[in-house]
């Protein structure tokens, strides 16, 4: 069968695509796993672009979005027409990598957007402020973080960090906080 090899082509330039694509978006500031979500989202979910207002950076999306939905059918067309092993395992493969982008993008042992360690239990942490988070709408001062082994070193807000916030600052849903402390009583605290 001389389709099978064109059919690896294509499964490779897609996958580099993606490689790519996660690349770019750890480049403007997410982590690895935020930027697997975020591609998973794009690419098998089809969600809008404009919550992450990077359309600028990478507006071809939408077309690995197409040739991957297009990838898969041929895959599995194929198999169904010819029912050769290799297009079976081929596709089987194919699964298998898709549950392990969605395990990888959407898993979050902290339930923050990314974790440093530096020695023995303390580290930098970065929590972006959920719309039903109980941190919203109220300041530094009233959450006292520094009581409990917290500090928080910015806030990055519309794209603009503010270093050093003072005790006024008022936390808003999608700020994202830049915290050093104790990670063992950050969890329970930030989430």
């Amino acid at each position: 069968m001389t389709i099978f090899p064109k059919m690896l082509v294509l499964l490779f330039m897609n996958v580099l695509a993606l490689s790519y694509l996660v690349y770019r978006l750890t480049r403007i500031g997410n982590s690895v796993a935020k930027a697997f979500q975020i591609a998973w989202n794009f690419i098998v979910a089809r969600s809008s672009h404009a919550e992450y207002s990077i359309d600028a950076e990478i507006g071809w999306v939408s077309l690995l979005s197409k040739t991957w939905w297009l990838m898969l059918l041929f895959y599995f067309v194929f198999w169904l027409v010819f029912q050769e092993w290799y297009f079976g395992a081929a596709l089987i493969l194919l699964i298998v990598f898709h549950c392990g982008w969605y395990w990888v993008g959407h898993r979050n042992e902290h339930g923050f957007d990314r974790v440093f360690h530096l020695n023995s239990g303390w580290g930098i942490i970065y929590k972006t402020v959920a719309a039903d988070s109980e941190l919203k709408a109220k300041s530094l001062a009233e959450l006292d973080l520094r009581k409990k082994n917290l500090l928080v070193l910015a806030i990055e807000r519309n794209r603009q960090l503010s270093a050093f916030p003072k005790g006024t600052e008022i936390l808003n849903d999608g700020d994202r906080m830049i915290i050093f402390g104790d990670l063992n009583t950050s969890e329970a605290i930030l989430n």
